[in-house]
């Protein structure tokens, strides 16, 4: 980190994010740590949000770990009334968006953590921007539900304003919460009379709400094991536990549509798999990479961002990363009908490539190379500039 031990550097590239550059070129850092330290630098003197691009969700994880780690050594502050809140479990002004660990035709759903993360992400980027957002190849291609439906099924309460027990708790189990009585762990509520418990996953304790009639009458976080009260807050946020919402109406509409969309006859076993659970009103395992039969995803990520600055971090990794995706998509949908399985088509999951790119292009950037120049020229068209992939869900 020798190259940027003093300010001038850093001055200077700073300088150029604030005279508003397109592209700024950052060369020859290696280590995560060091990145890390350079990015919380460049925000804090340009005052920008960044949003930094990796090729992996470790990748994202560990420089959200690493910049966490400089601006706690830097004892700076958290932007914001909603960073540092009591109960909450961290900083509200950094953090990832993970990508999936499944693909979108294994009939696998993904793993409730990794649902729990993004629709928390998506959640927080609607209350406030953050400082540094950290996305990976993976999380940028797919489309999600618009910042209006995600904001439905997450819930603000507070003393003294009127809502019905019943109405919040068909919410929380519409965003993903689960039944579970006494309530021990996150994603989970219960409902006795007019108390409802609730563990939201940005809290490190659970909270009792009481309600009189359809007024909210109290709110306590209190300890699960003793359940005596800890603090007594004046609201609670209930943020959704996973991005897609979706009720036992919307399993039974799928059914219905998806006996249509699929009636050829080499479907009608893996379809049958499906129905079975989607006609009673309930869930099947893979359900989220198919409920946009009946629940378009109109959005992408860029549709919660603001006014940002994007990091490419290493660009050749990522634009390897991205082409990679995008091939085996293709290439597994193009296998289901021989399998026998269902599935949406890429476009209908995905976003073209065409308009991944020009999204990219309508922010600066900041393109940070370990090997500077030299990767540079190999990367040179950043992102799909090549024919050969221009085509893709176009």
């Amino acid at each position: 980190m020798e190259l940027f031990s003093g300010n001038a550097e850093i001055d200077r590239l700073a300088g150029e994010v604030a005279r508003g550059s397109r592209i700024v070129s950052l060369e020859g850092i290696a280590s995560t740590s060091a990145k890390a330290f350079v990015f919380n630098r460049l925000q804090q003197k340009t005052g920008r949000d960044f949003v930094i691009l990796t090729a992996t969700n470790t990748e994202s994880d560990a420089i959200i770990d690493d910049i966490k780690f400089w601006r706690s050594a830097d004892a700076a502050e958290p932007r914001g009334p909603s960073a540092n809140r009591p109960g909450s479990k961290e900083n509200y002004d950094i953090y990832a968006f993970p990508s999936f660990e499944t693909d979108p035709y294994s009939g696998i759903s993904p793993h409730a953590v990794t649902l729990e993360r993004r629709a928390l992400a998506l959640w927080r980027l609607l209350q406030q921007k953050p400082s540094f957002l950290a996305v990976s190849a993976g999380s940028l291609i797919y489309r999600i539900p618009p910042p209006n439906e995600v904001a439905k099924i997450g819930s603000i309460l507070r003393c003294g304003i009127d809502s019905s027990p019943t109405e919040f708790v068909e919410l929380l189990m519409t965003s993903g919460y689960v039944r579970q009585d006494p309530v021990v762990g996150v994603g989970q509520f219960s409902l006795r009379g007019g108390i409802v418990d609730v563990w939201p996953p940005d809290s490190d304790l659970p909270a009792r709400i009481e309600f009189f009639g359809d007024t909210v009458e109290s709110i306590r976080r209190f300890d699960p094991e003793t359940q005596l009260s800890v603090e007594r807050p004046n609201e609670i946020t209930a943020a959704p536990m996973r991005e897609y919402s979706a009720s036992p109406k919307d399993f039974k509409d799928w059914a219905f549509f998806a006996a249509e969309r699929f009636r050829d006859p080499q479907y009608a076993r893996n379809l049958a798999d499906r129905v079975i659970f989607a006609e009673e009103g309930e869930s099947f395992p893979g359900w989220e990479f198919l409920i946009p039969l009946v629940k378009p995803l109109t959005a992408s990520v860029f549709d919660y961002l603001g006014g940002c600055v994007f990091v490419i971090d290493e660009p050749a990794s990522i634009e390897n990363e991205l082409k990679n995706h995008y091939s085996s998509i293709e290439r597994q949908y193009a296998q289901l009908a021989d399998l026998g399985e269902i599935g949406l088509r890429p476009d209908e999951l995905l976003l073209p490539i065409e308009e991944l790119r020009n999204k990219i292009d309508s922010y600066p950037r900041i393109e940070s190379r370990a090997l500077g120049n030299t990767a540079a020229v190999i990367d040179e068209r950043f992102l799909f500039d090549s024919s050969d992939a221009a085509d893709n869900f176009e």
